[in-house]
């Protein structure tokens, strides 16, 4: 592997890291978030709901956008869009949703960009390398189900969520070197 391409690979596998998190660690704490805001049980659910319209929502417009800004400056903005979302869903009420929305966006760019990314500068470890990136998001996606409610019980919820905005902003120092590689995509007209 050319050294050059040593951060992108560190980078798609802390990416893995920092995609799922924010979503599953919610499910466990949900009955803290609902006595902290005073929420009704019906505006629970679309903290998970909002990511997915998101996802579905987004992911035809992305590759469009990539293809003007690059997927790397891309996912640089979306890592910067999770950061806040996980730092701002513990404000309030109404921040709790606008940071989950954040979080939604950020993680459908993410979705449609990492893959293009390890086609891209990868072509011919597409197999091994999008294993190793499903595997660390897979892996991280458990540990934040099942360790929120324990740390939660320590730490709190509000420490929980924003030690999240804290990881996602290492992630995105750890990206920076890769926006030298930037990359656009091609769309077929």
């Amino acid at each position: 592997m050319q050294k050059r391409y040593r951060w992108l690979l560190l980078g798609i596998i802390l990416l893995g890291t920092c995609l799922r998190m924010p979503l599953t660690a919610i499910p466990p704490i949900l009955d803290n978030i609902q006595q902290s805001f005073q929420l009704p049980a019906s505006l629970l659910g679309s903290l998970t709901t909002i990511p997915l319209l998101c996802f579905a929502a987004l992911s035809p417009f992305i590759p469009r956008l990539a293809s003007y800004l690059g997927n790397e400056v891309t996912i640089l903005s979306a890592l910067l869009l999770l950061t806040v979302g996980n730092f701002t869903r513990v404000l309030s009420a109404k921040w709790l949703l606008a940071g989950t929305l954040l979080l939604g966006i950020a993680i459908a760019f993410t979705n449609v960009l990492v893959p293009a990314i390890i086609t891209d500068h990868f072509p011919d470890r597409v197999g091994p390398l999008t294993s190793l990136y499903t595997f660390s998001m897979t892996l991280f996606s458990a540990i934040g189900a099942g360790a929120s409610a324990p740390l939660t019980a320590a730490f709190g919820w509000q420490g929980i969520l924003q030690s999240l905005a804290i990881l996602t902003f290492i992630i995105t120092l750890a990206w920076l070197p890769n926006l030298r590689l930037n990359h656009h995509l091609i769309i077929p007209r």
